[in-house]
């Protein structure tokens, strides 16, 4: 799985074994926080915006809510690192034809 970074390069790696089975709003997640981490340097005092083409991971994001603990964890992570690493962030839909 990979996705664009800011700094206009593919990231790319293979699930671990045991993700491999998790659900895809987790993977989704997973990336957005990951890339929170790795980035912030770069996103302090912007807005950033996450281009995603699912709809609930649109929704989860722009609500910052879920029901299911492991998307919550994610979120509540996210959440910690707009605070801590002052920066926004706001999700646009991208069908999944122009993706």
């Amino acid at each position: 799985m990979g996705w664009w970074s800011t700094l206009s390069k593919w990231l790319a790696f293979q699930w671990p074994l045991a993700l491999e089975y998790i659900s895809i709003l987790v993977k989704e997640l997973i990336l957005v926080v990951m890339a929170a981490a790795l980035f912030w340097w770069s996103w302090k005092g912007k807005l950033v915006i996450f281009s995603v083409d699912n709809e609930v991971v649109l929704y989860i994001l722009s609500k910052t809510h879920s029901r299911e603990s492991d998307l919550i964890h994610l979120i509540r992570l996210l959440v910690f690192y707009t605070a801590h690493f002052d920066f926004w962030f706001r999700t646009e839909y991208i069908p999944w034809k122009s993706n």
